[in-house]
């Protein structure tokens, strides 16, 4: 999935993800190439059934990311697949981030900048 982030200082990837464990080593890895070809794991799950929406930070300092990827692998025992993970509804949030822990948190502890 292509990302257009250049002159962004922060953005997150929602998604809501899913993994069913089907085989052996089973993952979902959620990562990001970078400009120079360079790039990270942003969420990694193994062998753990797991259904959840997820905020993925995205480091934008540096080498500006320009591809996100998702990868779904298996290892088969004895011929016996099943798994899958399915990932919808992707949104890309970008700008000033106010709060720590998400949009309008009562707890003034938690905000990252001094106004809310």
């Amino acid at each position: 999935m292509p990302l257009a982030l250049e002159g962004e200082t922060s953005a997150i990837v929602r998604a809501r993800a899913s993994l069913t464990v089907g085989g052996l080593a089973e993952y979902l890895d959620v990562g990001i190439r970078r400009l120079d070809n360079s790039g990270n794991s942003l969420l990694f799950w193994l062998d753990e059934n797991r259904n959840e929406t997820v905020d993925l930070w995205i480091p934008v300092a540096g080498s500006l990311p320009v591809e996100l990827w998702f990868t779904h692998s298996t290892f088969s025992a004895g011929g016996v697949e099943g798994g899958y993970a399915p990932i919808d509804d992707v949104e890309l949030l970008c700008g000033p981030r106010i709060f720590a822990d998400g949009f309008e948190s009562g707890l003034t502890t938690h905000w990252s900048a001094d106004v809310p």
